[in-house]
């Protein structure tokens, strides 16, 4: 009988403790909103980034409306991201916790050379919490971006 009590104190132990660490890594409402809009206005980006890059590789012209319109779209878009990751608490395991050191374009990322240029898939981004790898896909982004910024 000793040992059934012993197993059932050591099984409520580990049932306790399992739910316990599962629950800290729990995302709060606020951000699970905060990291659909990273994630929503990531794809975004890259999106209005590809056919700017696509517009500009086909037809040469770097400066009309429709370079500033995919631009303003791609703007808009890490505007948004920033605004998310600004609203994410970083409060829960495996999130981006140098945030602070972390700014929109910063080049924190410049090394990937392989980002470079080019179209960028959607694919990548870390939708369970705010990791570091997602800032350095924005940013790798943000770089890339540049080649095909509007001149005005």
């Amino acid at each position: 009988m000793k040992t059934i009590n012993n197993f059932l104190i050591a099984g409520f132990v580990l049932f306790a403790f399992a739910c316990n660490t599962s629950m800290d890594d729990m995302l709060s409402s606020t951000d699970i909103a905060a990291l659909q809009a990273m994630e929503a206005s990531y794809a975004g980006a890259v999106e209005a980034n590809n056919t700017l890059a696509t517009y500009v590789e086909t037809t040469g012209i770097t400066n009309d409306q429709t370079c500033f319109g995919y631009d303003s779209s791609f703007h808009q878009n890490d505007s948004t991201f920033e605004a998310g990751h600004m609203m994410y608490s970083h409060n829960n395991s495996g999130d981006d916790h140098n945030s602070n050191s972390w700014s929109m374009g910063s080049g924190m990322n410049g090394s990937s050379g392989g980002m470079m240029g080019g179209n960028h898939s959607g694919g990548g981004f870390n939708s369970q919490n705010c990791s570091q790898s997602n800032l350095e896909l924005m940013d790798s982004l943000m770089l890339a971006h540049e080649q095909y910024h509007p001149e005005d």
